[in-house]
């Protein structure tokens, strides 16, 4: 019986009926993703899924030996050109194309399409374009894990250092996150490194944080499998500022895993002897900020002062801005108005818009406009209403003129929280609903611009509002 392929929700509900008792979400999720919605491997993966917890069990990527089998008994009907094609697509993981096929192989034209065509026959492969540009892409996961894992494994590896520098000779094909992927299957950590790490500053250049998270995490997870080395730490070191800014996006500045990397990376630095602010800024302020959040004002308000002690010594003006406003921050949240907006004006004083790349390569956003956005606050809070008008205004319109989204909605988050402070809900739900609509972005605004919405609408009578 041919049966359709199950959807993502009926192929989870068939995985959960299958698989033993307290199997995890993750180990769930993987199971529908490698089945791809054909029920006979929805069920044959979930009954080997392991128990949360397990302390031996089969793997998560195990697939059924009765599932392996019937899927090596039909690879074994093909013809021998036709087995060697899919061995190499196998290899290249992804979408292949014809050009990919022949710059390892050296097969003509005319037996990677008749292989092709074979494949495709029985199901096996997709083709997607013309014959000429056509890409092939293997039809289902368990096909290709199957046909991997009959090839060697000193054959596997022979063949993704092949497939790695062939694409060097193909642009459209050498992605950096492709050309990592086969150094490391590879056993060339150290280029796979370098390729990860170029990925993940394309990715975030994107302003996809999660996906420079994944490859700059990818890249620091192989640093054990290269010779040690006497630059290896100052690698790690490098990657770990790259991780931490997207961390921060991705996650939020009270994720642990933002502490970790961040306290990982001052160590590093501290080890090295290398305490210059060059190195030392974004690492002190992402701790700075991670305290901050978690209410850990005695450590934020060290941690400010220990920048702008090193600011002083360096008597750069970028670095004076940055180590006033961490000590403002501080003193602000520990309730000492006037001393917080001593240090916070002193961090205006000091900023010039020279600076703005400066502060937005280290900080992700300038705490110039952060100054100016805690002035309004304490504005507010002794009454002032001129001058918080003032402030609110000066800030939101400085983080337009920088134009960089972070920098915008920190100043709008802060600002809705003013106006709601003030009573001005019509104001402080506009800023709010700015955040919440900008797109990508810190997520912490995002969050915080969304209870403050729930809370004006609770306060206007909406019953859903804080929900």
């Amino acid at each position: 019986i041919d049966l359709p392929p199950l959807t993502a929700g009926d192929a989870l509900d068939c995985a959960r009926a299958a698989a033993p008792d307290d199997v995890s979400a993750l180990a769930l999720e993987s199971i529908v993703e490698r089945a791809d919605g054909v029920p006979r491997c929805v069920a044959g993966l979930a009954r080997l899924a392991p128990a949360a917890g397990a302390a031996s069990g089969p793997e998560l990527g195990a697939t059924p030996a009765d599932l392996k089998d019937r899927i090596a008994g039909l690879l074994a009907e093909l013809s021998q050109p036709a087995r060697d094609v899919l061995a190499l697509a196998a290899v290249f993981e992804t979408a292949v194309s014809r050009a990919a096929i022949a710059s390892v192989a050296g097969l003509s034209d005319q037996v990677i399409d008749a292989g092709f065509a074979e494949m495709c026959d029985l199901g096996l492969t997709d083709r997607v374009g013309r014959a000429g540009d056509a890409r092939y892409r293997i039809r289902h996961r368990l096909i290709r894990e199957t046909a991997y894992d009959l090839l060697p494994a000193d054959r596997r590896r022979a063949l993704h250092r092949e497939i790695a520098e062939a694409l060097l000779s193909l642009p459209d094909e050498a992605t950096p996150d492709r050309l990592a992927w086969h150094h490391a299957r590879a056993g060339d950590p150290a280029k796979a490194v370098a390729e990860y790490e170029r990925a993940g500053q394309a990715a975030a250049s994107r302003g996809d944080q999660a996906l420079a998270a994944d490859f700059f995490r990818a890249a620091l997870g192989l640093l054990p499998d290269i010779a040690p080395q006497q630059d290896s730490a100052q690698t790690e070191l490098r990657l770990l500022l790259q991780l931490g800014p997207q961390l921060r996006s991705e996650l939020g500045l009270a994720s642990d895993e933002v502490m970790a990397v961040y306290d990982r990376a001052r160590s590093l630095a501290l080890a090295a002897g290398q305490m210059d602010l060059a190195v030392m800024a974004p690492i002190l302020t992402g701790l700075f900020a991670y305290s901050v959040v978690r209410a850990d004002i005695s450590a934020a308000i060290g941690l400010g002062a220990e920048y702008l002690s090193s600011a002083h010594e360096t008597g750069e003006s970028a670095d004076l801005v940055a180590g006033n406003y961490m000590l403002g921050l501080g003193r602000f949240y520990r309730g000492h108005l006037d001393a917080a907006n001593g240090y916070l004006a002193c961090a205006r004083q000091f900023h010039s818009a020279g600076q703005d790349s400066l502060h937005i390569e280290r900080f992700a956003f300038n705490p110039a406009i952060g100054a100016g956005a805690y002035l309004a606050w304490i504005a507010a809070l002794k009454g002032q209403a001129g001058a918080t008008r003032t402030a609110i205004r000066r800030v939101l319109s400085e983080a337009k003129r920088q134009d960089q989204s972070s920098g915008t909605m920190f100043a709008q988050v802060l600002c809705a929280g003013v106006h709601a402070f003030m009573g001005q809900d019509a104001e402080a739900a506009r800023l709010a609903d700015a955040v919440v609509a900008d797109g990508p972005g810190l997520v912490q605004w995002r969050a915080q611009a969304r209870i403050l919405t729930g809370r004006v609408r609770d306060r206007q009578g909406d019953p859903d509002g804080m929900v």
